[in-house]
């Protein structure tokens, strides 16, 4: 007969349990990470802002909720 060991999730769901000094380094490598990622995310956005313009018919007919209606009425005549 084979035994096996059953991990159940609690086993599993929980991270080690370190140091507060190893928390804090573990924490300021992950600060680094984040400070990069939304630094990237915010390069990405301004892209996208800068991204050029396109015209177009301003008759075309969209669907709305209850009717279709043109871009032109959907924003009630404003052109930005």
């Amino acid at each position: 007969m084979t035994s096996t060991t059953v991990r159940c999730h609690a086993d599993t769901a929980l991270p080690r349990v370190v140091s507060a000094e190893d928390w804090g380094q573990a924490r300021d490598q992950l600060l680094v990470a984040e400070k990069a990622h939304t630094r990237a995310g915010d390069a990405v956005a301004a892209e996208r802002r800068q991204l050029p313009m396109t015209e177009i018919d301003a008759t075309l007919e969209v669907i709305g909720c209850n009717e279709s209606t043109s871009v032109l009425d959907m924003f009630e005549g404003r052109r930005c």
